[in-house]
């Protein structure tokens, strides 16, 4: 699922989609909506932060603002918890 995400969204930044095409993939819930699948070379997930005790019904934040990327990954997506 996640190297389609990020196929998806490569396909937005090459202008192959628009953000508004992204949006109506995901809300299809349809794999013939969704751009290419991205190779799996590269994508590493890293950590997955939580913003409180997840035993609490949270949902995990990836890369939330002030965390710092693990060693020999010197950038973190950042994206804000609800």
């Amino acid at each position: 699922m996640v190297r389609i995400l990020v196929g998806t969204m490569l396909e937005v930044g090459r202008g192959g989609m628009t953000p508004d095409d992204f949006v109506a993939a995901l809300a299809a819930r349809r794999r013939d909506s969704a751009g290419p699948t991205a190779p799996a070379r590269g994508l590493t997930l890293v950590r997955v932060n939580y913003a409180q005790d997840p035993r609490q019904g949270t949902r995990p934040c990836l890369g939330m603002p002030g965390s710092t990327a693990a060693p020999g990954h010197p950038t973190e997506m950042e994206a804000p918890c609800d």
